[in-house]
């Protein structure tokens, strides 16, 4: 028996090869890449480390709550190597000035 082959879903993108609805560009990557497939998993792999797999949470919201809390404090106070060792917050800043200054 032949098995259905997965639907593909490629978002549309938007003038200047950006997401609609997200301030994000896109940036396409191989199918099973494992550079690409590293750093989404990394990425989910921090919150679950120190929410749910810590914490019990009684309701949704409680849960948004508590993920609004950490995406906060993740950009105020991570140091991250990849940014040397500046946070988010820090390198979003930089960022604006030079966008600015140009």
């Amino acid at each position: 028996m032949a098995r259905p082959r997965p639907a593909v879903h490629e978002p549309r993108l938007s003038k200047g090869n950006r997401l609609p609805g997200y301030r994000i560009e896109s940036s396409p990557s191989f199918v099973r890449s494992p550079q690409g497939d590293g750093v989404a998993e990394r990425f989910i792999r921090s919150p679950k480390e120190q929410l749910p797999w810590v914490r019990t949470f009684d309701t949704v919201e409680e849960l948004r709550l508590a993920l609004l809390d950490f995406k906060a404090r993740f950009n105020r106070h991570w140091l991250l190597q990849r940014h040397g060792y500046m946070t988010p917050a820090e390198v979003r800043a930089q960022y604006q000035a030079t966008k600015e200054a140009a």
